[in-house]
């Protein structure tokens, strides 16, 4: 945009009309990108449940034993990690979902507290199943740890 009363060719453009420009594009350009915004962000939710279908759809055609969108989230990494990179538009669409997040943590917590003399009844099974898997994948993702690194101090060593 010119500065205020600069002289483009030969032509001066006077400063109340590149004022009246300004107030009049400005409120247009804000449409425009909020407009693009939103089909973006309509492109990358049409990912997510075009992913989530087509698990939905593999789980009553074969995979009865795990959930719809389970299936598709493993489709969507699997894309994703094929692609070798996220979109803008899915990128856009799940952290705008991932605001909500905490929502989706209200239900579990209600059954906690609706159930919570049945969870009292059987703590200690819970307790040490819960002891048991946390001592299990820390130990899993320490052995995975130092095998990466191991890994990568031989990729450097060879370069």
């Amino acid at each position: 945009m010119l500065p205020v009363g600069q002289a483009t060719a030969s032509i001066r453009i006077p400063a109340h009309d590149l004022q009246r420009g300004v107030f009049i594009m400005t409120p247009i350009i804000r449409w425009i990108r909020l407009f693009a915004g939103v089909l973006m962000l309509l492109r990358g939710l049409t990912w997510l449940v075009l992913f989530q279908l087509l698990g939905t759809a593999l789980n009553h055609l074969f995979l009865s034993i795990l959930p719809g969108p389970i299936i598709g989230l493993v489709l969507l990494m699997a894309y994703l990690v094929l692609r070798g990179e996220v979109s803008e538009p899915i990128s856009m669409a799940a952290s705008s979902l991932l605001r909500y997040l905490p929502l989706l943590l209200v239900p579990p917590a209600v059954g906690v507290m609706v159930y919570a003399s049945a969870i009292a009844k059987d703590f200690w099974a819970i307790f040490g199943t819960l002891t048991l898997s946390l001592m299990i994948s820390v130990t899993f993702v320490g052995w995975l740890m130092q095998t990466l690194i191991r890994r990568q101090a031989r990729r450097q060593e060879g370069s």
